[in-house]
């Protein structure tokens, strides 16, 4: 583990750079099925987005929010998580809904780099998705 004296831990470049995409292309995500809900973005994410983005019938969306909602837990832990930081991976510490259950999840370099690729798909397919739903036409989604 890297030693703290109490200050903030450093995370090492190759966590951080993953770790900043993931935090990039998942507000990417989310502001994209935002635009595929009628009426435009809403600034919801996680349950609520989905909830939302389901009533959208239409077969692109549905594979975006597929994929969004396998993707959001490790999303959640590394946003809402506190990290324990070692040379080649961290844990993030993630206080459940409610807080009455502390959970730890382990990520390596090559995971956070596989979640970063995962999420920079999703975003091209949310915005290929967007772009089917508009028709190509920048106009609103119709209800």
């Amino acid at each position: 583990m890297i030693p703290s004296s109490g200050e903030a831990t450093q995370i090492p470049e190759q966590l951080s750079q993953s770790i900043g995409r993931i935090v990039y292309s998942a507000g990417r995500v989310e502001f994209l099925i935002g635009r595929m809900l009628p009426g435009g973005a809403t600034g919801e994410s996680g349950a609520r987005l989905i909830k939302a983005a389901r009533e959208v019938n239409h077969p692109a969306v549905a594979d975006v929010v597929d994929g969004y909602e396998r993707m959001l837990p490790d999303r959640n832990h590394l946003i809402h998580g506190t990290y324990q930081v070692f040379e080649d991976h961290i844990v993030a510490w993630h206080l459940r809904q409610g807080g009455e259950q502390l959970t730890s999840h382990p990520y390596s370099v090559e995971v956070l780099r596989s979640i970063a690729t995962s999420w920079a798909n999703l975003a091209e397919a949310a915005h290929s998705a967007l772009h089917t739903l508009l028709g190509d036409d920048g106009a609103e989604p119709k209800a």
